[in-house]
């Protein structure tokens, strides 16, 4: 549903970037990050990368259970947005992913998703380390009871939550001499998202030629999914955007999750554009944590009229 109401807003957004500043970069921290990159790249002629907070994080969380500076670690990951993984980590020329999965950390690398203890161990089963949002479909039925208890509960749903932390920050930055970074700002997630930003930004403008996680299309890196799929990897930062490093390849331990997700996505895409209800509805069926098409439909209806006002495109006039 956030991709059906965003992606037309972005493609108008475009519009006025094409006619105004053709020549400017996008830097898409837009959720659903990857969907709406490959959106805008599909469809729209901007200069667009897509980014997002979480394989700096895993940074600094493999650096911290290697006892090394974030700085010297060398990570290389693969995957889609929300759905990367850590496949190898280099420190002083030595792959270390191996020391990187025996130890153990009970902290999410992001603080809007508790992790789950069993994590580190699919992780060390699988042999990479994985995006926090992998718990969604790695322990599935754990999540779901977590979500519903929190819905049912005091807590409310996860947007409950979203729209109270932001309620608390906006009256916060009402306050002009505020210094220090509100804590509310912590629940809502996406730390270290503006030193991402800053890093990507000053790399292009200064064609800086290093090396950083982004979302791009895929090139080929992997040849399962289409060329102009939208990826999350490592990619050389310059003046003439990212171009992708093609130094791994995705572990065929999460190969076929990563297929499905970005059939979910493509579908996705679709949708938002038609407002075809067909293409929204095999959208739900080749996602993996929807298992059944009657629920997939009555869901999927239920949605569409609860973000009616949002979503012109499904009902017209």
């Amino acid at each position: 549903m956030k991709a059906l109401r965003t992606i037309p807003v972005i493609l108008d957004i475009c519009k006025d970037i094409e006619k105004l500043c053709p020549e400017a970069w996008l830097i898409n921290f837009t959720n659903p990050s990857g969907i709406i990159t490959e959106a805008v790249l599909k469809y729209t002629n901007v200069k667009c990368i897509g980014l997002c907070n979480c394989s700096i994080n895993m940074q600094y969380d493999a650096a911290n259970r290697l006892g090394a500076d974030p700085e010297d670690l060398d990570c290389r990951f693969i995957g889609l947005n929300h759905l990367s993984v850590m496949n190898h980590a280099y420190l002083s020329g030595e792959d270390r992913i191996k020391d990187v999965l025996n130890v153990f950390n009970r902290e999410s690398v992001v603080k809007n998703i508790e992790k789950n203890e069993e994590m580190d161990e699919i992780a060390k089963a699988l042999g990479c380390m994985l995006s926090p949002y992998l718990q969604y479909f790695y322990l599935e039925k754990k999540m779901f009871h977590e979500e519903r208890q929190q819905a049912l509960g005091l807590l409310g749903t996860r947007a409950n939550q979203v729209k109270k932390v932001e309620q608390e920050l906006f009256l916060k930055y009402q306050d002009e001499n505020l210094k220090e970074k509100p804590e509310a700002l912590s629940k809502r997630g996406g730390a270290r998202y503006s030193q991402a930003a800053i890093n990507l930004i000053d790399s292009i403008y200064n064609d800086t030629k290093d090396v950083q996680v982004v979302d791009v299309q895929n090139q080929g890196l992997i040849p399962q999914l289409l060329e102009d799929a939208v990826i999350e990897t490592n990619c050389v930062i310059g003046k003439d955007g990212a171009k992708p490093l093609r130094d791994t390849q995705v572990p065929r331990e999460v190969l076929g999750l990563i297929c499905q997700v970005k059939s979910y996505e493509n579908f996705t895409i679709e949708a938002a554009l038609s407002g075809d209800r067909n293409k929204a509805f095999l959208a739900f069926l080749n996602h993996p944590l929807v298992h059944d098409a009657v629920d997939a439909k009555g869901a999927l209806e239920e949605m569409l009229e609860a973000n009616r006002e949002y979503l012109p495109a499904f009902f017209p006039g």
